[in-house]
């Protein structure tokens, strides 16, 4: 059992291991699950796990009624940070989200003067 610190994604991670006739062969995947992996590996043995995160977006689904929404998309588990600016240089936090799927509706008030909105992944 293995558990990664700071890696709460579930899916799968690569695997690759150094076997007896020196080369490098690609395992099956195995399932991650909130940053646990159970493997067994021979002994003794260099075995590499490759664990990746998937993109994440933000898009504006549209305005109505003086409000804007946005999609925002990702992993469930992880945390966004939605910004916005008036002049792309100077960005304030507006949102925190932990995404418990993988997409999330959110709606913020329009502002008269022009809004720029990202969204950054929680460190």
């Amino acid at each position: 059992a293995l558990t990664v610190s700071n890696y709460l994604s579930m899916g799968t991670a690569q695997v690759w291991q150094l076997n007896s006739s020196n080369t490098i062969a690609r395992l099956s995947d195995v399932p991650v699950s909130a940053g646990n992996v159970n493997l067994s590996v021979p002994s003794p043995s260099i075995t590499l796990l490759v664990f990746t995160s998937k993109p994440f977006n933000l898009q504006s689904t549209g305005s109505s009624g003086g409000n804007i929404t946005f999609s925002l998309v990702g992993e469930i588990g992880q945390t966004y940070v939605i910004q916005s600016s008036t002049n792309l240089i100077n960005w304030q936090p507006i949102a925190t989200n932990t995404l418990g799927s993988t997409q999330m509706n959110l709606t913020f008030p329009e502002n008269a003067s022009r809004q720029f909105y990202r969204a950054l992944h929680a460190q």
